[in-house]
């Protein structure tokens, strides 16, 4: 596991950790008990069990042997344990995606509510 400054980034390096493992219960402690993730097909999973679910499911398929790294990018504090983290996710071998996640710190860091987002390419 890596060595990490904050709560944030090492919430951000959790789940990293358990994706690189393809552990999606890993993944989904991460977020909070009752959390809102959009994925990248714009499925709506509100809950742990449906975000592991999910994760099982695709590491079966399209995300099979890939891993992947989260950098943030900004970090805005909206309330005393509310963080909206902009990030960046690189996973192998896809272009590479937006995260945006509403973060509620304290002793451990969980994500609320996240994003993926994949922006088009600049028009030439």
């Amino acid at each position: 596991m890596t060595t990490v400054a904050n709560p944030i980034d090492s919430l951000m390096s959790d789940m990293c950790d358990a994706w690189n493992r393809v552990d999606a219960n890993g993944i989904a402690q991460c977020y909070t008990k009752h959390d809102e993730f959009i994925g990248p097909y714009g499925h709506h999973y509100a809950s742990r069990a449906m975000i592991a679910r999910e994760y099982e499911q695709l590491f079966q398929g399209m995300l099979a042997n890939t891993t992947t790294t989260i950098s943030i990018e900004t970090v805005r504090q909206l309330a005393c344990h509310l963080s909206l983290v902009d990030a960046t996710q690189i996973i192998t071998g896809f272009p590479p995606l937006h995260l945006t996640a509403l973060v509620r710190s304290g002793k451990k860091s969980h994500i609320v509510e996240s994003r993926l987002i994949a922006f088009l390419p600049k028009p030439v």
